[in-house]
């Protein structure tokens, strides 16, 4: 008997990755055509002088699982602000483009100022009139204080990258 309740775990266990990989797949596909438009502003309280900056971001997801996007930082602080477009799938050196996660995008960079790796993740998911999203973005090797101002997430029909 626990030969069979082993075997049973394990053909359950490969038949729900199989599924989740599946779904995420799906979830991609039913992305084709749609936008990301995503943004956060926080504040710098503990940077002499303190600033703030907001990030813009908007994704695109395209035919064949391609990701387009372009962010803008506006910031206080001019070491940090600025704007550039990337394509998954392209070597861009530290501003790495957004890839898929199974159930959204992540992309991670390293802040050349001051060597701060920042990990941004969009998670996406299916609602009764479409999609939801949720914007997160973290920071390692930096100890300094950020305040949350606004963060605002929502998907739309249309390649908004192109806006």
């Amino acid at each position: 008997m626990g030969r069979v309740w082993v075997l049973v775990a394990t053909i359950t266990a490969s038949f729900w990755l199989l599924a989740s990989a599946a779904s995420a797949q799906d979830l991609l596909g039913s992305l084709e055509g749609y936008s990301v438009i995503g943004e956060r502003q926080e504040e710098i309280p503990d940077e002499q002088p303190p600033f703030t900056q907001t990030f813009h971001e908007r994704i695109y997801f395209g035919r064949d699982g391609r990701i387009f996007s372009k962010q803008t930082v506006e910031s206080g602080n001019p070491h940090n602000a600025g704007s550039f477009a990337m394509i998954s799938g392209q070597d861009y050196g530290q501003q790495a483009p957004f890839q898929w996660t199974g159930s959204g995008v992540g992309r991670q960079w390293t802040n050349p100022t001051n060597g701060v790796i920042l990990t941004m993740t969009i998670d996406v998911r299916r609602t009764s009139k479409g999609f939801s999203c949720a914007l997160d973005l973290e920071r390692q090797g930096y100890a300094k204080r950020i305040e949350l101002r606004r963060e605002t997430c929502r998907v739309v029909r249309g390649n908004a990258v192109a806006d």
